[in-house]
Parts: structure tokens; sequence; C-alpha cells
């Protein structure tokens, strides 16, 4: 994966170097046809005895050993290397345009590529969990998103029945459901994984929805997790996180 992912770097570095040269390349002939152009128009209108700065664009041109002061023979000279410069820059426009058109989309092909390796590299460097989820979620938990749940304010103490069919979620105060105060609450347990623990709200059921809640408890260590639920699929509490011990008196 390392030799992948170097390759992947050298190869959309060079792509995006190309790209550059290229652009500047592009730029270069484009400025230069334009200024050659305009040069060229100053030319035209000395010819016609218009007012210009023809003395500037003479210096441009030609060189000091053949800069007679005479316009006429110094506007052939200037009509005749611009002349000459025009191909040469059309062509390095063209090129380097044509480059550019090709090397962008590899470039960007390649960084995507080499971005989603990079992210592949990361998920497989993680450590995978392994945990024995029953033993974990029993603790004393509270919600970091939820002030009034967190450990400070209402932590919930999560217990295993003895046959490790039943989690029990205990508040230290009851808290509102919609219709009542409920000091705890009951859940089946599903399934287990080993980074996550599926319950179901036995009570949940009705005639009109005869679905359980299933509620998905994901591990992201020992001492944290999330819940998401099935009749949710949007909604997640955030990290909670396991409570720390009061200090020993």
């Amino acid at each position: 994966m390392l030799a992948i992912l170097g390759a992947l770097s050298g190869f959309a570095g060079l792509a995006l170097g190309l790209t550059l040269v290229a652009f500047a390349g592009t730029v270069f002939g484009i400025v230069t046809l334009y200024r050659l152009a305009r040069d060229h128009r100053v030319v035209e209108a000395a010819e016609r005895h218009e007012v210009v700065d023809l003395t500037t664009v003479v210096k441009k041109y030609v060189p000091s050993e053949l800069q007679t002061q005479k316009a006429a023979e110094e506007i052939a000279i200037v009509k005749e290397v611009i002349a000459n410069r025009r191909p040469r820059s059309k062509r390095i426009a063209i090129i380097a345009g044509v480059v550019m058109l090709c090397a962008a989309p590899a470039t960007t092909f390649l960084i995507h590529h080499n971005l989603r390796a990079m992210a592949a590299e990361r998920l497989a460097a993680k450590p995978v969990l392994n945990l024995d989820v029953l033993k974990t979620i029993q603790g004393v938990w509270g919600w970091r998103a939820d002030a009034m749940q967190s450990c400070a304010e209402n932590p919930q103490t999560i217990s295993l029945s003895a046959d490790h069919k039943k989690v029990t979620i205990h508040w230290a105060k009851p808290v509102w459901d919609g219709q009542n105060q409920i000091p705890d609450v009951e859940f089946d347990v599903v399934s287990t994984h080993p980074d996550e623990l599926v319950l179901a709200s036995p009570d949940s059921a009705t005639v009109a929805n005869p679905e359980h809640v299933i509620v998905h408890v994901k591990f992201s260590s020992a001492n944290e997790y999330s819940l998401s639920r099935n009749d949710q699929p949007f909604g997640a509490t955030g990290a909670i996180v396991r409570c720390p011990q009061p200090p020993r008196g």
C-alpha cells in the first residue's frame, strides 16, 4: 500500500507540475501574441502618420545597430520581426494549451485517487476494536452533547442481567420520555459484535407499528460509544463517555 501511495503521489506531482508548466506556457504565448498584435497596430498607425509612440516599439524590435532614425526603414524591420515571432508564439500557446487540457484532468484524477488511497491507508492503520461489548457496556456513562444527561448532571448506570439477555439503563435522576418521568429503561440483547451491541426495546412495539425499536450501540473505544435507532435513521447521540470514578475518601 505504501508503494502504491508513493507511486500515486509521484504521478500526481508530475501531472500537477506539467499542468502548471503548460498553464504558464499558454499564458506566455497568449500574452506574447497580444503584445505583438498591439505593437503591430502601433506600426500601422505610424504608417498612416498618426501620432503614436513609435520609438518604444522600434527599440523593442530593432537592434541598436540597425536603428537609422528613418521611420520607413525601421517600420519595415519591426513588421518583419513581428511576422517572424507570431507563428512561434502561436505554436507555444496552442501546444501548451493542449498539454494543459490533457494534464489537468489527469492531475485531478490522480489527486482524487491519491486522497482515496490515503484515506484507505489511514482506515487500515486504525486499530480494529475487539471488545467484549456486554462486559464493556456496564458502568456509568454520560453524554457529551447533552448537558442534562452528562456525567456531572445526570449519569446513566448500565447493567447486564445475570443471563446476559437484558441491558438496563438507570438514570441518577428520572428523565421525561414525553409522557412520564422514568428512572430506568430495559432492552433485550439482539446481537453482539466486536465493536457494536444491538439492542431492542421490548415495550416499543404497538398494534400500529409492530416492529420493535432497534438501538445500535457503536463503540469507538472501550470508554466511548454512540447510539442510533432504526426509527430515527438520521439521528445520533454523539459521543457517550464513561464517567470517571469518584475519588476514594
